[in-house]
């Protein structure tokens, strides 16, 4: 080859090298502008999470927690939501209903099964009662990879539905007394009209 076609040629393979370079940073702005995107989806759900209402938790088959929401997390005395990682229901303020707590967990992935029930448990401001829902967490094959759960405190109600009981009972003795003073003064009326 001569000099001539010596320098087309590397003048040809240059342009190449400007077009794959041009390439180059094009694919790695588009990668950046995905992941910006991906991250701005990301966050977007993290933030709807962190705020649901109730407790929202999830652990794995070992009852080891992944996650969970503000709520959750305040409950369970933390400071960040992303601490209640790692930590199992026996590091919780509840530690003392983890066995039954466990159990309930390990059978809704074992059954694959929802369930629904009360719960108690003693949470930062005390004592409280949930209706709880944990459901089977499944992977892309549909294969169970953990437990989720959702609570929501229902002690207030719990409290009201006891004073109406109370209160309802103390109506039906109010009305048997009166039943009982009605009937007395019947009596009382009839014999002292018969006197």
């Amino acid at each position: 080859m001569n000099f001539e076609g010596k320098e087309k040629l590397q003048s040809i393979i240059d342009e190449k090298n400007e077009e794959i370079q041009q390439l180059k940073t094009c694919i790695e702005q588009e990668r950046i502008k995905f992941n910006n995107q991906l991250q701005d989806l990301h966050d977007y759900y993290e933030s709807i999470l962190a705020v649901l209402p109730g407790h929202v938790y999830w652990l794995d088959k070992n009852n080891v927690f992944l996650g969970c929401n503000n709520l959750q997390a305040q409950n369970a005395k933390l400071k960040n939501r992303k601490d209640i990682v790692g930590k199992t229901n026996f590091d919780m303020p509840w530690k003392d209903q983890a066995e039954e707590l466990n159990k309930l967990n390990s059978l809704v992935m074992e059954s694959g099964t929802p369930h629904t029930a009360e719960e108690y448990a003693v949470m930062a401001n005390g004592l409280a009662v949930y209706l709880s829902q944990k459901t089977p967490l499944r992977d892309k094959e549909n294969n169970i990879i953990g437990v989720l759960g959702v609570s929501i405190d229902i002690t207030e109600q719990k409290k009201l539905e006891a004073a109406l009981r109370r209160a309802k009972e103390a109506a039906e003795v109010a009305n048997h007394a009166k039943t009982e003073f009605i009937a007395n003064m019947s009596h009382d009326i009839h014999t002292d009209r018969k006197s």
